[in-house]
């Protein structure tokens, strides 16, 4: 627990900092002290969340738990910098991880949308040691917009990659459907794919609703039982809802069956706090 304890400290720490305006020049400075009209903040918004999940598995396995420190900062500059750090347990294995993420949109118009993610695990007994991101984005004319992304996770038994390209449409102002089709490989299996589909309903300032179905065959890391390729379906509802322009609430409730290992069903809730 002292891993979760100096990384909430140094997140929170940062995230506090940065939101900090910079202060005048002292009286004794040649230049002349900047009045607080013209002063800007380094970041726009710094958001912090702390999360909890839960998920039942069947055949006598023991369930997964994770508990996550997620911070992100949205800077005056256009960037937004994330980060989170997690203690996971699953089939009574635990990991801690830490990710960081940069997300930017690019062109005249703000069209296209960049992100980039890596995380690190120091005990990887079923999470990846390392793994990187990179996912490109693009609205469209009409509602439509795109997006393609690739993964790399070294595992404990060996490396896995994922590949994933997809459509959105957007109508109404308060809806939108798409699609995305994941297409990974590793090592030791052939390439697998899974279709997922999803529709959304947006309400308020930032508050969603969300569902996903999903079918087809995807890779699972078992821990000591390595990464396999199996059967998958599931079927998730998420939210997202803000009491106010500082308190909001995400939450997911779903089920997955992975093959004939296991089917899993859980939560998860996350409580934020904007600054």
């Amino acid at each position: 627990m002292r891993y979760l304890y100096i990384v909430i400290f140094l997140l929170v720490c940062a995230g506090l900092a940065l939101t900090q305006t910079p202060q005048p020049a002292s009286q004794t400075s040649p230049s002349p002290s900047p009045s607080p009209s013209v002063e800007k903040k380094r970041v726009e918004q710094v958001t912090v969340g702390i999360s909890t999940s839960y998920e039942g598995l069947t055949n006598g396995l023991s369930p997964w738990s994770s508990q996550t420190l997620e911070v992100s900062a949205k800077l005056t500059a256009g960037p937004t910098l994330y980060g989170s750090f997690s203690l996971v347990r699953r089939f009574n294995l635990n990991d801690r991880n830490l990710m960081l993420g940069y997300t930017q949109r690019l062109g005249k118009a703000k069209r296209w949308y960049f992100t980039a993610e890596g995380s690190y695990s120091p005990t990887n007994a079923v999470l990846a040691r390392w793994s990187t991101t990179v996912e490109l984005a693009r609205k469209f004319s009409r509602g439509w917009a795109g997006h393609a992304s690739g993964r790399y996770g070294a595992y404990a038994s060996g490396r896995a990659n994922l590949a994933t390209v997809g459509a959105d449409k957007y109508f109404r102002k308060n809806y939108s459907v798409g699609y995305t089709l994941y297409l990974g490989n590793s090592a030791r299996t052939r390439i697998s794919n899974t279709h997922l589909v999803h529709g959304n309903y947006y309400y308020g300032e930032a508050n969603s609703l969300r569902l996903t179905v999903a079918a087809g065959r995807s890779l699972e890391s078992l821990g000591r039982g390595g990464i396999v390729a199996t059967n998958t379906k599931s079927l998730n509802f998420l939210g997202q809802h803000w009491f106010n322009k500082n308190w909001g609430l995400v939450y997911n409730v779903g089920i997955q069956q992975q093959g004939n290992i296991y089917q899993r069903r859980g939560f998860s809730i996350s409580l934020r706090r904007r600054f």
